[in-house]
């Protein structure tokens, strides 16, 4: 891979000053998301401020069944918010916030009660009444309904269940029955039975723009040894073809079978895979019907040797492969495998390479093939620092599309990270550069996107412990060159968040936050955005046990073209208030 002369300078002046740690989820994604420019998106409010997470109930469906509970138990927890959001400026319709006074309240109920023969039931539910169509479409609504009943063999589900058979046959959540028969440790049947909807008023009442239902039967059974597992899958399902939901969408039916295993050989080396074979019919609107007959088959490897590990995959998924509750990328045939070696205690290097096509049945036009290969290096504890860590890797991501759509791109990707700490404070930095070429064009077009980042964040005791500050502060600098015209778009974000933490159950919390994008794409304009929020979390004795949170905050959004200007300001109060009874 050839830098740039640009490029190379840009990177040495950065690495020269910088720290880093791992790859940032948002730096690897602007690869293959392109720019929004001239647009800011609003940020909401609640769920960006960096304050103490509020202890919450049990979580829907983590129940546990210990011979420590009381033999029968009610709880109920009341979770309430109060919002009120203040909208201005001419650009104020395209803020996401609903503006106005609002109220939301979810009751949860959660009933135990321990039978004889050692079986015990759970029943959950959660009530809904809104008056803010932001959060829910309807006022009072039921967000979930289950009941469970079990013992050591068997397990009873009824309500919201999420289905899990295998990969390509059913792996998702329903409204329905779920009913599991243990045989032995690792050894059991599985029957599952319901509707995909994603809401209860879905399933109880005919909703406008509801989806089709679609509904779903499904058999699992596994027999599993100390070193192996298999497993046999049949599912069956259909939609409704005279749903009154349905105006241009296709219906379909299917019965998919499928069979997946495992085994794990005394040398630390596993083997997985799965084999599935789907007989669809698919019919129109019109009615027309058509009959579909796909596979899929995938081969998971994983092992060490010695100081080399070593992961593969393999899969092929037809494209006439339909799958109504399980999950496969279809008409695509793939290959990748991983080696990764450490060199001693410090060092460790990688290889990597991902190659997928489609096509595969020639049913297309053009085929196009993707090959990724990458490389990198990783250091822990560098000249004697535990917390001295280095980081860097080269990936080239290449796509080939064949005649008549003749298109080829390439884009390299170089990213080097340092981190370290100092005493109470730690500094990472990352620099990555994505060096992008379209080779079918004439001449060549290239473009270069560049993303600095810095992040300092620290934890300091005071008064002997009494009080926890945990300051964070990160700033961030984009270049995004445009392939058309060959400007660049300047992205420069700064965010500071500040935590107190006191021993009284008490936590205060403040975030900052200035962006700003100097468009320079003909036809463009330049973006601002500026955002403080303040919260304070407390568990006040009143509410025994319960939480309390409050917010207030304001952001400003500002554009070239003034008439889209507006500012938000609201004010949230949230309380978590748990009722416990029990004999």
């Amino acid at each position: 891979m050839k830098l740039r002369p640009r490029t190379f300078a840009v990177l040495l002046a950065a690495l020269s000053g910088g720290a880093g740690a791992q790859p940032a989820e948002t730096a690897a994604t602007a690869e293959t998301v392109p720019p929004r420019t001239g647009l800011i998106v609003p940020l909401t409010p609640p769920d960006t401020l960096s304050a103490p997470v509020a202890p919450k109930g049990p979580a829907f469906g983590e129940f546990s069944f210990t011979t420590e509970e009381t033999e029968s138990s009610l709880e109920v927890t009341l979770r309430s918010m109060f919002e009120s959001h203040h909208i201005s400026g001419p650009g104020r319709a395209a803020s996401i916030l609903e503006p106005g006074r609002h109220w939301l309240h979810d009751l949860e109920l959660n009933a135990r009660h321990s039978l004889g023969d050692n079986w015990t039931t759970e029943f959950n539910a959660i009530l809904r009444y809104t008056d803010s169509r932001r959060h829910d479409p309807q006022t009072k609504s039921l967000q979930r309904l289950q009941l469970v009943a079990s013992d050591q063999v068997n397990h009873l589900t009824l309500g919201d269940y999420y289905a899990t058979l295998s990969q390509y046959s059913l792996n998702r959540a329903i409204k329905g029955i779920g009913y599991q028969r243990n045989i032995g440790e690792a050894s059991y049947v599985r029957f599952v039975a319901g509707a995909f909807d994603a809401r209860w008023n879905h399933l109880l009442n005919q909703v406008e723009d509801e989806p089709i239902d679609r509904h779903v039967t499904g058999l699992r059974a596994q027999t599993a040894g100390d070193n192996y597992r298999i497993g046999i899958n049949l599912v069956s399902a259909w939609d409704r073809d005279n749903d009154p939901a349905r105006t241009t969408e296709d219906t379909y039916r299917q019965i998919l079978p499928a069979f997946d295993w495992e085994y794990r050989a005394d040398s630390g080396l596993r083997l997985s895979g799965e084999h599935a074979q789907a007989k669809t019919r698919r019919q129109t609107a019109a009615g027309v019907r058509e009959n579909l007959s796909g596979s899929a088959h995938r081969l998971n490897m994983d092992g060490t040797l010695g100081k080399l590990r070593l992961r593969g995959r393999a899969e092929r998924v037809s494209p006439d492969f339909y799958t109504m509750g399980g999950g496969a990328a279809l008409d695509r045939l793939r290959t990748y495998v991983r080696g990764d070696y450490r060199l001693g205690t410090v060092w460790s290097v990688y290889g990597a390479y991902d190659w997928f096509r489609n096509n595969l049945d020639g049913q297309l036009a053009a085929t196009t093939r993707t090959s990724i290969p990458e490389v990198g290096v990783n250091a822990r504890g560098l000249f004697d620092r535990r917390s001295l860590t280095f980081a860097t890797s080269l990936r080239q991501r290449r796509v080939d599309t064949g005649a008549p759509q003749r298109r080829e791109q390439v884009s390299e990707r170089l990213y080097v990270s340092l981190a370290d700490r100092f005493d109470q404070v730690s500094v990472r930095g990352e620099v990555e550069a994505l060096l992008n070429t379209r080779k079918d064009t004439s001449p060549r077009q290239s473009n270069d996107d560049l993303l600095y980042r810095l992040v300092i964040d620290s934890r300091h005791l005071i008064a002997g412990g009494r009080y926890d500050l945990r300051p964070y502060l990160s700033l961030e600098h984009q270049e995004v060159e445009d392939p058309g015209s060959g400007r660049m778009v300047r992205t420069d974000g700064a965010r500071f968040d500040l935590r107190l933490l006191t021993q009284g159950h008490l936590s205060y919390g403040l975030n900052l936050e200035h962006r700003s994008t100097e468009n320079r794409v003909p036809g463009a304009e330049d973006t601002r955005l500026r955002r403080y929020a303040l919260n304070l979390d407390s568990q006040p004795a009143l509410l025994r046990g319960g939480t309390l949170r409050a917010e207030i905050g304001h952001a400003e959004y500002r554009f070239g073209d003034a008439a889209k200007n507006y500012r938000e300001r609201y004010v949230r109060v949230l309380t978590d208030i748990p009722f416990n009874f029990g004999n």
